[in-house]
């Protein structure tokens, strides 16, 4: 009788170890899905910005060497905002493997 008291205690022992990792794997992932998405927010905002700013510096400068320092300005903000649409995209995926309901592992 007590061997098989000892293997029920040690049952309750590894419930309640797998039930407080799994409580913890949530809030783990909690964590990391608003990180996830506060980095999307990030990205779209900033390259929203960038729409604006290019369309309000879209005036004609008389200065060629004003005028060639404002393009490679817009270029070098296009090579970033293609760098963070990139990224944009692997932010999203486990954004949406999360909302179809499967599981992800990071």
């Amino acid at each position: 009788m007590t061997n098989n008291v000892c293997w029920f205690v040690y049952l309750i022992i590894l419930n309640e170890f797998f039930l407080e990792k799994i409580r913890v794997r949530a809030k783990q992932l909690k964590k990391i899905k608003v990180r996830l998405e506060e980095m999307q927010a990030e990205i779209m905002g900033e390259s929203e910005e960038t729409v604006h700013t290019m369309q309000e510096e879209s005036t004609l400068y008389p200065d060629p060497n004003d005028r060639a320092s404002l393009e490679t300005e817009h270029i070098n903000n296009l090579r970033i905002r293609d760098r963070e649409r990139k990224l944009l995209t692997k932010v999203e995926e486990p954004l949406g493997a999360r909302r179809k309901e499967n599981f992800w592992i990071l």
